[in-house]
């Protein structure tokens, strides 16, 4: 398989941005929300419940806990 050199870019300025400003609106907004979901443990990143009556959702978005680092969603 391989890598697309454009989307590696895309990705690489996303952490940039992340990691030296700390300030995503989308990351924040989804905290926020996801935060005022019963339970946890949480996401780090986003906040998306693991456990609990959000659980569930966060399962058809696609957050669930990584095989690498369960700290952090697999989204």
């Amino acid at each position: 398989m391989e890598n697309d050199p454009e989307h590696e870019n895309e990705v690489e300025e996303y952490w940039h941005h992340l990691l030296t400003t700390g300030e995503i609106t989308a990351e924040r907004r989804f905290r926020n929300i996801f935060g005022k979901l019963p339970h946890g443990p949480r996401c780090k990143l986003c906040h998306s419940p693991y456990e609990g009556i959000g659980a569930p959702f966060m399962r058809i978005l696609g957050r669930t806990p990584s095989n690498l680092t369960p700290n952090i969603c697999s989204w």
